[in-house]
């Protein structure tokens, strides 16, 4: 949990701050900014203050990484520039939104977000790994919702868009996505699975950087989805006859 009056601390004249300092890092940040932010701003100002346009930094390994302040801010330096909101590109200057660095790979995975007060997922992006694990599929327009205190964050599903659209592993209720403690960077939600005419239940968890964090456990009860006609994620949950 924060602690009140921490703040995000510039490392050295780079673009990277670290909360709630330099020395033991919990969190990373990367300025879009122009002109880089020259004092602190709480977790909660770094996604509500223009000034302090950015993304938040998930490294890989973090126990070891995120004491590398070094490499982790050369490593954003060096991204290639691409088209606005590129997936594997440096953000875009001003922008904001949320970055997975894996330093050992030098790759990165970058999801932006568009609008102001309103924020949604720029552009379709696939994070995660696909080998037996769900990969975890945002559609554009998804809206991002900051959390009171600013520590984690919820995507829904755009409105609009059809039932049939989704990807198989179908979230049904908000996917969380913390910033802080040991489920930093991961996205858990409830999903469905469709088999043998009923959409099953589980508990997922999807790590872009790691997956052997990545799980998917069955809640044991069969159950369909029952369109309501209002948007992404209301639907109402009917058990199947037994028998």
């Amino acid at each position: 949990m924060r602690a009140a009056g921490q703040n995000f601390t510039q490392y050295g004249s780079s673009a990277l701050f670290a909360y709630p300092n330099t020395a033991n890092p919990t969190l990373l940040f990367w300025s879009t900014a122009n002109p880089i932010p020259a004092g602190g701003f709480s977790i909660p100002e770094a996604w509500t203050q223009p000034a302090n346009s950015g993304c938040f930094v998930f490294v890989s390994n973090p126990a070891e990484n995120l004491q590398d302040l070094a490499a982790i801010s050369q490593a954003m330096a060096a991204l290639p520039g691409g088209p606005p909101y590129g997936c594997h590109t440096k953000p875009a200057p001003n922008s904001r939104g949320f970055i997975w660095l894996d330093l050992d790979r030098q790759t990165a995975s970058v999801l932006s977000a568009a609008g102001e007060a309103a924020a949604m997922v720029s552009s379709d992006i696939t994070l995660g790994y696909d080998s037996g694990i769900p990969a975890l599929a945002l559609k554009a327009g998804a809206p991002i919702l900051p959390q009171p205190g600013g520590e984690s964050f919820t995507f829904l599903y755009p409105a609009g868009i059809p039932r049939t659209d989704p990807p198989p592993v179908q979230p049904a209720y908000p996917i969380t996505l913390n910033l802080l403690g040991p489920t930093a960077g991961q996205f858990q939600f409830t999903g469905f699975m469709p088999q043998y005419g009923y959409c099953y239940q589980y508990s997922i968890i999807v790590d872009p950087l790691n997956a052997t964090n990545c799980t998917q456990t069955l809640i044991p009860f069969a159950i369909e989805l029952v369109p309501t006609g209002l948007p992404f994620p209301a639907y109402a949950i009917q058990i199947p006859p037994q028998g």
